[in-house]
């Protein structure tokens, strides 16, 4: 929609409305995304045309339908304006200014993005000096990282936002690498050079998989030496090369690397079975109660009323999972937290820890689930271990304790015959 505003397009302002709204109604990520566009938007101001189009009362209308209809349509709830504030209440809660928490915020954003975060680095300290466009890139990527690392190592969504914004100077700094680096080779030792190169940078791989499968500190060790060989060989071609050549030998040995990794990693996602998915990083699927308990609670819903997110449902709080259980019960119409029970009106459902003990008598049945809810890298019992979830995304030791939780249900819903 910007690019179109720059070319006076007459649909501009529809499209980059209609982007702000489905945005909005994104989840916590649209928040932080926005701020980046906000920056670009209002950075890049200045290089719009001088007549440019203004918003039409057709633009704002566009985006009100997407704001209003678009939740309704992925929600099946007229309710998007409250989930936009609920959303924006949780992404404000996210932050956090603990020291152990940002420091952690930090390694986690560098584990999970190694690549980007170093040449992303390196990219928006040049792109600070360059054109209005690329500080306008470089300033919002930096903007949301520091966001990624406020909202500490648990929140995921920042983290790939940033990810995706740290990009784009990456690519406008390999743009100008590759408009003014020498990519001939002009000796017999560059080539010699490169190839040695490649072959150290294996085998230091190959080291750390290797400790990180094994444990065995001999292989550690392997990778240091190879990392000071890496340097020793530079110094000696550098000596007899000169540092031109050894430049471009380093830019073209970075590229085959960088080519090779990608297409080992693009080749991992689909050809290899046994690769977790993403989400298979949080052990929820490792112990699916949680989509259980939501299931449960559907089908008697569901048998009650017809709808499967109708029927009135209570959490006592008191586990450590009680985040996770208002999250997969969002779309619950009659869901509430309540830190005790009123006697008199007792609700058709309850969740509670399975160590609290309610008075219920003999009017409810109940069934235990097994939770969890928070795991990290942090929880890695040997830097093995923690290496191996850097390559793999896989933890190779036990999930932490699952938190017991029960779903009591009031005896009459347990009737066969569906209520009126």
């Amino acid at each position: 929609g910007w690019a179109l505003l720059n070319r006076e397009h007459r649909h501009a302002w529809a499209v980059t409305l209609a982007g702000v709204a489905l945005a909005l109604i994104s989840g916590p990520a649209g928040f932080t995304a926005l701020i980046a566009l906000a920056i670009i938007f209002a950075l890049t101001w200045p290089d719009l045309p001088q007549q440019h189009p203004a918003p039409t009362v057709q633009d704002w209308g566009i985006f009100a339908v997407i704001l209003l209809l678009g939740g309704t349509a992925f929600l099946t709830r007229f309710d998007a304006l409250g989930l936009v504030a609920v959303t924006l209440t949780g992404w404000l809660r996210d932050f956090t200014l603990a020291p152990r928490s940002l420091l952690l915020g930090l390694v986690r954003m560098a584990a999970d993005a190694p690549l980007l975060s170093l040449f992303g680095l390196i990219a928006v300290i040049w792109g600070l000096r360059e054109g209005r466009l690329i500080r306008a890139l470089s300033v919002a990527a930096i903007v949301v990282t520091l966001i990624a690392i406020l909202q500490g190592p648990d929140v995921s969504y920042s983290r790939a936002v940033a990810a995706f914004f740290l990009a784009f100077p990456t690519a406008a700094l390999f743009v100008h690498f590759a408009s003014r680096g020498d990519f001939t080779l002009h000796s017999l030792e560059q080539v010699l050079f490169i190839v040695v190169l490649i072959l150290l940078a294996f085998l230091s791989v190959y080291a750390l998989v290797s400790y990180a499968q094994s444990g065995d500190g001999s292989r550690l060790i392997l990778f240091y030496i190879t990392l000071l060989m890496i340097l020793v060989v530079s110094g000696v071609f550098l000596w007899f090369i000169g540092w031109k050549e050894v430049r471009g030998s380093l830019i073209i040995t970075g590229l085959i690397l960088t080519l090779l990794f990608g297409a080992a990693m693009t080749w991992s996602l689909a050809f290899n079975a046994t690769l977790p998915t993403l989400a298979r990083i949080y052990p929820v699927e490792a112990l699916p109660d949680a989509a259980d308990l939501v299931r449960t609670y559907g089908d008697i819903s569901q048998h009650q009323t017809g709808d499967r997110w109708a029927e009135e449902i209570i959490l006592v709080p008191g586990s450590q999972t009680d985040d996770l259980i208002q999250w997969q019960l969002r779309r619950a119409e009659q869901f509430s937290v309540e830190d005790s029970l009123n006697p008199d009106a007792l609700p058709a459902m309850i969740i509670a820890p399975a160590d609290v003990e309610l008075a219920l008598g003999d009017a409810y049945a109940g069934q235990q689930f097994a939770l969890i809810s928070d795991w990290g890298v942090d929880q890695a019992a040997t830097a093995s271990d923690a290496i191996r979830w850097l390559f793999y995304r896989r933890a190779p030791f036990p999930p932490p304790p699952a938190e017991m939780v029960n779903l009591w249900v009031r005896i009459d819903l347990l009737d066969l015959n569906q209520q009126p």
